[in-house]
């Protein structure tokens, strides 16, 4: 899979969004960083590395030798299984099916008015990652 450096910011700010969902609701460090590393590798990164405390993650994506860092500070929402199981669904989801995520992302956009996506970013972290990647 040919990555670009948009590409690759993208999959970075997914991978990111993955953990800091798990972090927000509960889930250990360990999980943290084995869900958004294999999400990263299933959209065609190279490696994915992560530093994770209590109060923020820091994640790296290398492909092609270029890495791309991020950081994102974790604000506590209380213990939430539901939505781990539903973020670790999507990692699964993502592995199998990984040549057609570009598609589900361009119909995401097409057949969503932009009022639905900006409501849609705004809802909870798994729903918004469940709508993201929907089969057809």
């Amino acid at each position: 899979m040919q990555v670009d450096r948009t590409q690759q910011r993208a999959i970075t700010r997914l991978c990111i969004q993955c953990g800091l969902f798990l972090l927000q609701h509960g889930a250990e460090s360990a999980l943290v960083e084995e869900l958004s590393t294999r999400l990263g590798l299933a959209l065609g990164m190279d490696s994915v590395e992560s530093a994770i405390s209590s109060n923020a993650i820091v994640l790296t994506t290398i492909k092609n030798g270029e890495c791309l860092t991020s950081t994102r500070k974790n604000v506590d929402r209380g213990i939430n299984m539901h939505v781990v199981t539903e973020v670790q669904h999507i990692v699964i989801l993502a592995e199998h099916k990984p040549a057609g995520l570009s598609r589900r992302r361009e119909a995401f956009c097409a057949d969503r008015s932009p009022a639905l996506s900006a409501l849609a970013a705004g809802a909870d972290g798994g729903s918004f990652l469940r709508l993201f990647l929907q089969t057809e």
